[in-house]
């Protein structure tokens, strides 16, 4: 529906942008050699693709520095009520099988890949801003806190190896 938006409001030649035009290129040839191989499947999803990329390439236009500052500073700040709703869900969840909370979006690595998220963003800031370093060294410790209660393990491996990166 976004996709057909943008194409009413002619944002479609988007995709021809001399930036655009190779992930374009990529997206015809696979709905042609769909097209060829009658493999209807494949068309829905190289449809589904282009738009998806023409959606991707009009948030690309129009997002600034600062709208992505302010996208992860809410992010950020979320993760104070994903944590309290992780501990209350832990709380309440004592008859689980496997002593793990499913956490706040009933799954428990989709909520720790996005505390992982939060963490990298928070180390990011305390690494390359010199202020609120104090706040976001509590928020990476409340969020790891958070990842201990719903046990799950995983994140912490992107973690290491990202802050690995980031160091």
């Amino acid at each position: 529906a976004v996709a057909v938006y943008l194409l009413i409001f002619k944002k479609g030649g988007l995709i021809l942008q001399k930036e655009n035009r190779l992930s374009s290129v990529f997206g015809v040839l696979v709905l042609v050699i769909s097209t060829v191989y009658l493999n209807y499947f494949g068309i829905l999803a190289s449809l589904y693709f282009l738009a998806v990329m023409l959606i991707a390439f009009s948030f690309r236009s129009n997002i600034s520095k600062q709208k992505i500052d302010d996208i992860f500073t809410m992010a950020v700040a979320y993760s104070v009520f994903a944590f309290a709703v992780a501990v209350v869900q832990k709380a309440f969840d004592l008859s689980a099988i496997s002593g793990r909370s499913e956490a706040t979006f009933l799954n428990a690595l989709y909520y720790c890949f996005y505390i992982s998220f939060v963490v990298l963003i928070c180390l990011y800031r305390i690494i390359f801003e010199n202020k609120n370093k104090p706040i976001y060294f509590a928020l990476i410790v409340l969020n790891l806190i958070a990842m201990l209660v719903t046990a799950s393990k995983m994140p912490i491996l992107g973690i290491a190896a990202a802050m690995g990166v980031m160091l």
